[in-house]
Order: structure tokens, then sequence, then C-alpha cells
């Protein structure tokens, strides 16, 4: 069987009817074209150069050679494509699970990233609270959850993947006077009452274990804590006691009109991360985490320049 190399070799050989230039675009050694075109007639049977003058030619038979390998480049390139298309036609889904408030300012430009926008898989996004999403992705209902790096429990088959971190912002009801305000620091926060997301509700008691430990280790005292059952209700629970609540600046997405969101002042980031099952191997996990990593930091270039 002739080796397809080979073929190409000959072609290049036959259009140039020169063994030097031949070699040097087909990238090989002059004596290595002279052994593969030796290894071609001898597959065939018959001399396809006419080795009697100090000039190059094709002999009939090499001419109808050079007209065949050329159909043969042809079909193989035809054949490629059309492999192409079905693979492009056989997108792998992969499914995406998080937080709806952190879809706009994350997930959907990731995924419009150009790294990914290439690549033969498709995303699909579903919305769903932490615990409900890592909960999926044990159960292999979902591929990745993407949300806050502080898990109250995380199962050793899950793998957690840091990508970038959030800046801090502070929940005040409009008719609040710091509701006006550029931004807050945490003194300005002293002797109010902090509003968290209920523990053991969707895994959060991680992140109320940080937050209050940032106002300790800021010095900070808080007049006393309240709790919402959910994310989604924590306006409600803000209104209702007239306190302050510390959360990522994705929040401010939840269009409440009574609300207001105002960044804090203040080196405090929450961590963000894909999580998925340690056994799931896929050649889109470092698609997706490098175009995430890359977003999110020409995104923090642009907030830093701003």
């Amino acid at each position: 069987m002739i080796n397809i190399d080979h073929i190409n070799e000959y072609v290049i050989l036959a259009e140039t009817l020169n063994y030097s230039k031949a070699a040097e675009k087909a990238f090989i050694t002059q004596s290595a074209l002279s052994r593969h075109i030796v290894s071609i007639e001898k597959s065939l049977g018959v001399e396809l150069f006419d080795r009697t003058t100090r000039v190059v030619a094709l002999t009939e038979a090499g001419e109808k050679t050079y007209e065949a390998f050329l159909d043969i480049q042809a079909r193989l390139q035809e054949l490629e494509e059309a492999l192409d298309l079905l693979q492009s036609e056989k997108q792998e889904c992969l499914r995406i699970c998080c937080p709806n408030y952190w879809m706009g300012d994350y997930l959907e430009p990731i995924l419009l990233s150009p790294q990914l926008s290439k690549s033969r898989c498709k995303f699909i996004l579903e919305a769903h609270q932490p615990i409900d999403s890592l909960a999926r992705v044990a159960q292999k209902t979902s591929d990745f959850f993407f949300g806050l790096g502080m898990p109250t429990h995380l199962a050793r088959e899950i793998k957690m993947e840091h990508v970038t971190d959030e800046p801090a912002c502070v929940l005040v009801t409009k008719d609040d006077p710091r509701s006006k305000c550029e931004y807050l620091t945490l003194a300005e926060l002293e002797h109010d009452t902090l509003v968290l997301i209920e523990e053991g509700n969707g895994g959060y008691d991680a992140m109320n274990q940080a937050i209050i430990g940032l106002f300790e280790s800021r010095g900070v005292h808080i007049k006393e804590t309240k709790y919402a059952n959910q994310v989604e209700t924590l306006g409600t629970a803000l209104l209702a006691c007239r306190g302050v609540s510390v959360m990522p600046a994705a929040l401010r997405h939840m269009k409440r009109d009574y609300l207001a969101c105002v960044p804090l002042n203040d080196e405090f980031r929450f961590p963000l991360c894909f999580y998925y099952r340690r056994d799931f191997h896929n050649l889109a996990i470092p698609l997706l985490l490098d175009a995430a990593r890359d977003y999110t930091h020409a995104r923090e270039q642009e907030y830093i320049q701003q």
C-alpha cells in the first residue's frame, strides 16, 4: 500500500520537476524523497520519471499517476470535511448549573468566549441553588456547578476548581441614608443588625461563618444576627428589620425596588469555583476553566482601570 505522505511528495515533485525544491517543500531530505519515489514505482510496477536525461520529466505513466494522485488528494479532503461536519452535528451537550445571579456576570460571557465557541461542545445552562446544584453534579444529572467556593459539605467525589474572586457588597433598604453612598466600609456597619441566609439552607453555613469572621477580624461589632430562609427572601428580611447584609456583588441582580447594593470597600472577596465529579473526564474541562480564568482576569483588569 502506498503511503499517503509519499503520494503528497510525488505530487509536489511532479509539479516542480525539481528534487531539491520538492524536498524543501515537503520538509524532507532529497535522498528521502528519492527513496519514496522509488518505493511508489516499485508498488505500481512502472517508471514514473524519465531518468535518461538530466532534466526531470514525467513518463506517460507518471502523468496518469499524477492525475490519479490529485484525485486521491481531493477525495481525502472531501472525506475530512465530511467527518468534521458529522462530528459537529454530534456535539456533546454539557450541563452547567448555578444560581441565576451568576449567569449574566460570569457564565454567559464565559461560554461566548472564542476558546469555547470553537469547541465541539454545547453547553446548557440551568438555574439551581447551591445545595441542589452540588446534588445534581453528584448524581450526574449535571456536569458542572458554578458558585461560591465555600461549600459547607463537599463530597469526596466532587472536585472544586478556583476560578476568580467576587467583590463584596452591602445590601441595605433604599430608605437608609447609606444607600446613596458610592461605597461603604465595615466601620459604617457598626452596631447594625446583620442579615444572613439561614444556616443549613442551601449550604450557606461556611459563607455565614466567613462573613461573621470578617466583622470580627476588622473589630466591628454587630447588634444582632438575623436570618432569611433563602436568597430570594433576603430583601424582605432586610425590610423587616432595617438591617444590612454583606453578600457577593452579583446579588445586585436581585431586582428589588426597595433595595440598594453598595460596594464594600474592603479586601475581602468571595471565591468562585467550578465543581465537577473527579471521575468525569472530558476534554472540555480544561477549555472551560481556561476560558473562565481568561475572562475573569480581563474583567478584573477592566474593573481596576475604572
